[in-house]
């Protein structure tokens, strides 16, 4: 789990589709509702979930990883968290969702026995609230499976 986390992270940091998001605000977290207070919006959170075995028959076994993908956005004044605008600038939820797509669908990430990456579910858009901060969250949740051999 560790190897997928760090790549998933190095995929989306080094990404020039999701450009806009700053490399400190792309990172792993131990907990979806628990993240960096030095972070600027928008951020993702990458998050380890389930892992499922598949044990074959011989030497081979499947792992079945889910990972959660959490963006978040600063809330906004009317509908500009969810759908952004141009001038000034902001880069809405929904988009922030499409270009992580964008960079991770079918994306085995140069690891070794990997064999599916795709998304499973994505969440609705939460409504978050802590300190002077308001702001919003959507949960994307990938699968990936990797062929391994039995230790």
């Amino acid at each position: 789990m560790k190897e997928l986390l760090q790549a998933i992270q190095s995929a989306l940091r080094t990404s020039a589709t999701l450009s806009y998001v700053a490399d400190a605000d792309i990172f792993i977290t131990a907990d979806e509702n628990q993240f960096p207070t030095s972070i600027d919006l928008p951020a993702i959170g990458i998050k380890d979930g389930d892992v499922a075995l598949l044990i074959e028959e011989g030497q081979d076994w499947e792992k079945d990883y889910l990972v959660d993908l959490l963006v978040y956005q600063k809330l906004y004044q009317d509908d500009i968290s969810l759908i952004g605008q141009d001038l000034p600038q902001v880069v809405g939820i929904f988009d922030i969702c499409d270009d992580i797509h964008s960079v991770l669908y079918d994306n085995l990430l140069s690891i070794s026995g990997m064999e599916i990456a795709l998304p499973q579910s994505e969440g609705r858009v939460e409504w978050l609230i802590g300190g002077d901060l308001s702001l919003i969250r959507r949960k994307l949740t990938y699968r990936y499976q990797k062929l391994e051999v039995n230790p």
